[in-house]
């Protein structure tokens, strides 16, 4: 009973007094290396709990990192933790995460009142594991850190009210079905670091208008943007060699392709571009027109095959 009387006390100072503000002076005791976003201020600076807005996650804290049993989570103790595991907690918040700089492991899986997240300050994460915010279905906005290289196959995997998410340049690999059915999210930016778009990645992206892919990606997996009915246009950047199976099955209002490669990529399978909109063009370069009215599959939309000046 003690115990919870002192969690709720902290809760309580944490967002009357300091919710909101920031802590210029907690710049330098950042071990993970500083970021462009300022982190809560602590009300009391020997408890890296007393910012948490969310219960569940104060408690969480508590009951693993507070080694000494003092009723405090120090920045010593809060040094030393490098995962959180929250699988299937009731969660809403995880403000004060910024104040565990080694973590390496965050897993939400199941967390489905998590709204938000900012991962920016914890530079040590380099991979969004597997599964890692399954499905997470009221989660609107993740900041993630400039230290992720991959993000894993379904991380996000039916986070149906994610909208904003930015992919940092440090990433090189999205997992498959990474962002299955995230039928909310609208827009895109693919860093130049990837490489290879992987399978199912953006199936169900239902309301996807914008998709940027780099110059940099030489393979879209198979059945990658799958159902993305709301894509009207995409470019095929020049880097792309292949282009598997299904990749853009039934993107039902797709009709404008731009493939700029000079030799027309594989398309591995018949059903790529199988029920997109019935007067979609594709746009090659004039040069290469014939090789790509007669290359294997694309044979198939002869037609539909124009030149265009990139």
């Amino acid at each position: 009973m003690k115990k919870l009387l002192f969690i709720v006390a902290a809760m309580f100072a944490a967002v009357s007094f300091s919710s909101c503000d920031k802590d210029d002076d907690n710049k330098d005791d950042d071990n993970g290396g500083g970021s462009d976003f300022a982190r809560p201020a602590l009300p009391d600076p020997n408890d890296v709990c007393s910012c948490m807005d969310d219960l569940v996650f104060m408690q969480y804290c508590y009951e693993n990192f507070d080694v000494n049993k003092d009723g405090k989570v120090s920045k010593t103790e809060a040094n030393a933790v490098t995962k959180i595991d929250l699988t299937n907690a009731d969660v809403k918040t995880l403000t004060g995460i910024c104040y565990f700089p080694n973590l390496e492991i965050i897993n939400c899986y199941r967390c489905r009142r998590l709204t938000s997240v900012d991962l920016s300050h914890n530079l040590k994460i380099t991979v969004i594991q597997e599964k890692a915010f399954y499905p997470c279905d009221d989660l609107k906005s993740i900041i993630l850190p400039n230290s992720v290289t991959t993000i894993g196959s379904s991380a996000f995997y039916n986070c149906i009210s994610l909208t904003d998410i930015t992919i940092p340049n440090s990433v090189t690999t999205i997992g498959s079905s990474a962002f299955y059915y995230c039928s909310s999210l609208t827009d895109i930016t693919i860093p130049n670091s990837v490489t290879t778009i992987e399978d199912s990645a953006f199936v169900g992206c239902t309301s996807l208008t914008d998709i940027t892919i780099p110059n940099s990606v030489t393979t879209i997996g198979s059945s990658a943007f799958y159902n993305c009915i709301s894509l009207t246009d995409i470019t095929i950047p020049n880097s792309v060699t292949t282009i598997e199976d299904s990749a853009f099955y039934n993107c039902s209002r797709l009709k404008e392709i731009y493939c700029t490669p000079t030799n027309p990529p594989t398309l591995d399978g018949n059903t790529v571009f199988s029920f997109i909109a019935s007067n979609a063009v594709f746009y090659v370069p004039s040069a290469s027109v014939n090789n790509y009215k007669t290359a294997n599959v694309w044979e198939k939309y002869a037609d539909q095959i124009v030149g265009y000046d990139f």
